[in-house]
């Protein structure tokens, strides 16, 4: 082009130079030429200029040093022009290779989709995670690949990405072809090209594994209520049918079972009679026929199988199990997945089983099957103690008879049986049973006082006698049957420790010397203690911290309130959250996050006085309790709380940070409850982490307000649809280029009488929330497809409506 402007130059006449135009091929080639290129073409261009001018005779001309001049400058900047364009193309390259090098170690699935839900681009290092191939979901909007749960979810978070930038946490269940599976979201909105649409990147984990484990823990606290519960009905129950029902019913209503049964065997039948029973299709018992015969196909089903073998049968898919086939119809119907039984045992030998029936298959994992086995072994000690005492009863009617049958009766009972002076309290007779007690022989106890076995927080049980044998004197109807009462003892074992004992002690009269008597018999129960103990702390503290739970916090807090009240102090009440926390769980583990929760919980007690409570209330929430502490006083710890909470905690080797936010609540200014107390400062909490986290909110009237508005639209939420105040406005959708009308957007719209026109912005979150948005999506989607029903009546040409 150069060469081409010099010979034009040449022929035109010499009043017309060109030499302004040499310039252009270097800003051409300015944008695909290298910066030596570029140069070279410059030095070109600048010596045909100086030639020209000096063929034609203008070099000595005014203005045409100037031009080259002017000449020489646009070739020393369209050089640095390729010498920049050159660096950003280095650049870009770096970039597109650190992206593709992160694309391809990242093991999420990730996708590039429109607003509309249509997939642009998949990335799967995993492809069997896919619920298709890729290149078959590749141009497909995702009401055509996912269940229209999982669409309504992945709608939701490119919705709340476009309106925040990012949208995190969202949970899907799909069925792949391997199984249904659970997806974790994260969503973010790219940036579009100049007139491009935007379009969102999404991010989607295999979170199956931890849904599970969520799954299991939930399962396996609820089995442990269970187990508690009923422990506490074997405890202060005297009837064995009453107690068998209340383990049936206490197995329905907090086990997450469909069904539970006690069924004992009949000797004489050999059939299995049921004596309790409580859940969904519990009546079909009244009819059922099992035996413990492994010649019957009756008699191998689980509990045939649990009472003829005496082990547990743990039936984990039970419409699969062969040996469960003649209940298949039954299971169908009452949507049995799974089933266990466990032999229950008397005196050593099987008398019948518990079983029990699940939604779920497998839903009797290992940990829910070791607190199976210690409910039924509790029940076996429940019904030893009902037999005992038809033993302890025989045994004292033989008494009458002969002493030496009583004797060699209490010699073949594993308990101990104590016979001792109702007055001076000295042993009469010991059992051979007490060498397992307290490890020493009767001999070295018969005369001694029964204050010898005792330990010195069991010393008072003697006044406890002689009061209850007082009682007895006065009280006329005790003549008519022996008196009795239990109790629960330390007592002394000879290696200094101290055993717990359940002690059943019965005042008669001796027929042959005419003195009263204690009979008392004695059952080592610390095991069943130590499981009480410990159940009873992890009612009150947090198993992980060792902090007080919410439960005891409620106590302290409102014992605190109360000496605040009355001695006209003040209280604050500070929730702190860590911020994030979710993420070290989710990306280090939760043993890390176990571990930084234990750290935090020493950090705070640290900074805190004697006077002042501290509990962990969730997940990473803890709340605190200042008596005496104003907001000032409050707003200066709470700098120095969070400051030692932000110093690196060491787990591993692994220096981790963490920010924490905190709501303040004080007494008596925002409230004098103390339900109350704890609500404003978990609010002002919440307003802190939206606020950008890592700061301090005390509660404010606006904050209520807020909240009261919360509540008050949730409440006239419910009954919206029975009152007719929601209605549906209809946006018409065109063609850009010709104006032809090829659509319409349902929009749902919410007028109330009170509270006047209400966004969905605030309504549609309060919506899901509660129950209401499930009935408000199907009356939206009722409404629309009439409307559309009737348009397409009117022969309006509509090829989509968007609801």
């Amino acid at each position: 082009m150069i060469a081409a402007i010099y010979l034009l130059d040449l022929q035109l006449p010499r009043t017309l130079p060109l030499l302004s135009f040499y310039w252009i091929p270097v800003l051409l080639a300015a944008t695909f030429a290298s910066p030596h290129q570029v140069g070279l073409l410059a030095i070109g261009a600048l010596s045909l200029g100086v030639a020209s001018g000096l063929q034609l005779g203008m070099f000595v001309h005014p203005d045409y040093s100037l031009r080259l001049i002017a000449l020489a400058a646009i070739s020393g900047l369209t050089l640095r022009l390729a010498q920049e364009r050159q660096h950003h193309e280095l650049s870009l390259a770096v970039v597109n290779s650190q992206l593709d090098a992160t694309l391809k170690a990242l093991p999420d699935l990730l996708f590039e989709v429109t607003r509309e839900g249509r997939l642009l681009q998949v990335h799967a290092l995993q492809p069997d995670l896919l619920i298709r191939p890729a290149e078959e979901i590749l141009g497909r909007k995702l009401e055509q690949i996912l269940p229209p749960t999982a669409v309504e979810i992945c709608i939701d978070a490119i919705a709340e990405a476009e309106a925040r930038g990012i949208s995190l946490g969202r949970q899907i269940l799909l069925p792949l072809p391997s199984g249904e599976r659970w997806f974790e979201l994260s969503a973010a909105a790219k940036h579009p090209a100049a007139k491009q649409a935007a379009t969102f990147i999404i991010l989607s984990r295999d979170v199956h594994a931890r849904k599970q484990a969520e799954t299991s823990l939930q399962r396996q606290i609820r089995f442990y209520a269970v187990l508690s519960r009923c422990t506490q009905a074997i405890a202060n129950s005297d009837c064995q049918q009453e107690l068998l029902k209340t383990i049936c019913r206490e197995a329905i209503v907090t086990g997450d079972l469909r069904m539970a049964w006690v069924g004992f065997i009949n000797r004489a039948t050999g059939m299995v009679e049921p004596m309790a029973m409580a859940g969904e299709g519990s009546e079909y018992l009244l009819g059922i026929q099992i035996t413990a015969s492994a010649d019957s196909p009756y008699g191998r089903g689980p509990t045939g199988s649990a009472i003829r073998t005496g082990e547990p049968y743990w039936c984990q898919d039970f419409m699969q199990d062969p040996n469960t086939e003649p209940w298949h119809d039954r299971g169908f119907k009452f949507q049995w997945g799974s089933s266990a039984a466990l032999p229950l045992r008397c005196d050593g030998a099987v008398i019948g089983a518990l079983t029990l029936y699940a939604g779920t298959a497998h839903a009797f994992d290992q940990e829910i099957q070791r607190l199976l086995l210690d409910l039924a072994m509790e029940i076996d000690l429940a019904m030893e103690r009902f037999a005992r005492a038809e033993r302890e009863q025989e045994a004292r009617h033989k008494l009458e008879i002969s002493e030496s049958d009583y004797r060699e009766l209490t010699e073949t009972i594993h308990d101990v049986i104590w016979r001792m002076d109702a007055h001076d309290f000295s042993l009469l007779y010991v059992s051979g049973a007490v060498q397992r007690l307290l490890g020493l022989s009767p001999d070295m106890l018969t005369g001694h006082h029964i204050s010898a076995t005792l330990a010195p927080d069991s010393q008072n049980w003697v006044e406890q006698l002689e009061a209850f044998r007082e009682a007895v004197a006065m009280d006329p109807a005790a003549s008519q049957s022996p008196a009795y009462r239990m109790d629960e003892l330390q007592q002394r074992h000879c290696d200094g420790s101290e055993v717990w004992s359940e002690v059943t002690t019965t005042l008669v009269t001796n027929r042959s010397s005419g003195r009263q008597e204690f009979h008392c018999v004695s059952r080592d129960v610390s095991a069943r203690k130590q499981a009480e103990r410990q159940v009873q702390w992890l009612a009150c503290y947090d198993p992980l911290t060792e902090l007080p739970n919410r439960a005891l916090m409620q106590t302290l807090l409102d014992q605190v309130i109360r000496n605040a009240n009355r001695e006209k102090t003040n209280v604050t009440v500070m929730m702190l959250g860590l911020d994030r926390f979710k993420t070290i769980n989710d990306s280090i583990g939760y043993a890390t996050g176990d571990a930084i929760l234990r750290e935090v919980a020493v950090r705070l007690r640290r900074y805190l006085r004697e006077n002042d409570v501290v509990s962990r209330v969730g997940g990473d929430e803890f709340l605190l309790v200042l008596p005496g502490t104003d907001a000032a006083t409050a707003a200066e710890l709470c700098e120095r709380l969070q400051a030692a909470i932000g110093k690196p905690f060491e787990v591993a080797d692994q220096p981790i940070s963490l920010t924490s936010s905190v709501g303040i609540a004080c007494f008596p200014v925002d409230s004098r409850t103390e339900q109350d107390l704890v609500r404003m400062a978990d609010t002002a909490l919440s307003r802190a982490k939206r606020d950008g986290r890592n700061r301090l909110h005390f509660f404010t009237p606006s904050l209520q307000l807020e909240m009261a508005r919360k509540v008050a639209i949730a409440n006239a939420l419910h009954g919206a649809l029975e009152r007719h105040e929601l209605q549906i406005l209809y946006q018409p959708q065109l063609d850009a280029s010709s104006g032809r009308l090829v659509g319409a957007e349902a929009l749902l719209r919410w007028r109330h009488p009170e509270l006047g026109e209400i966004s969905p912005k605030e309504f549609i979150p309060i919506a899901e929330t509660t129950s209401d948005i499930l009935p408000i999506g199907e009356w939206v989607l009722q409404q629309a497809i009439r409307q559309v029903k009737h348009w397409l009546g009117l022969g309006l040409p509509l090829e989509r409506v968007a609801v």
